[in-house]
């Protein structure tokens, strides 16, 4: 229950990590998923209070970049058609796991799949950094551009 990571990011990392049984990935904070944490969190070595916080999130990412369970292959979307606010799905997740892996931030829904504010907002941080037009769309130019990046 901390803004590090959306309540169901939280359920789809400890899922990610192996925790049986699965947490049922709705984006509802209860007894559950406070005891996947718990449990999360002494896996990967941190102090266990069942809060998702700056010190989970640091352990979970290195965790994931060691285990070899984090995800080593990104697929950069085609920059058509377009991607734009509004937009859900594989596509979207797939832009917003490639924007992270660039170096941008997505802190609230990571790779939830809905392309809302913070995706078009980590979308113009990076095509500001890319020096190609700034407009929170995702087309052919930006794809290219992430591409390079991740090269």
């Amino acid at each position: 229950m901390t803004s590090v990571r959306s309540i169901l990011n939280q359920q789809k990392a400890i899922n990610g990590m192996g925790y049986s049984p699965k947490l049922v990935e709705d984006g509802i904070w209860g007894p559950k998923t406070n005891t996947g944490i718990r449990w999360a969190q002494s896996k990967i070595g941190v102090k266990v209070d069942g809060l998702w916080g700056t010190d989970t999130e640091t352990a979970y990412q290195s965790y994931q970049k060691h285990s070899g369970k984090g995800n080593t292959s990104t697929t950069v979307p085609s920059g058509t058609p377009l991607i734009r606010r509004g937009n859900t799905g594989t596509r979207v997740r797939q832009l917003q796991r490639a924007l992270i892996k660039s170096g941008e931030k997505l802190p609230k829904y990571q790779d939830d799949g809905s392309f809302g504010t913070e995706t078009q907002n980590a979308l113009k941080s990076f095509q500001r950094k890319a020096g190609i037009a700034v407009d929170g769309v995702y087309g052919p130019k930006s794809a290219t551009a992430l591409r390079k990046r991740l090269k």
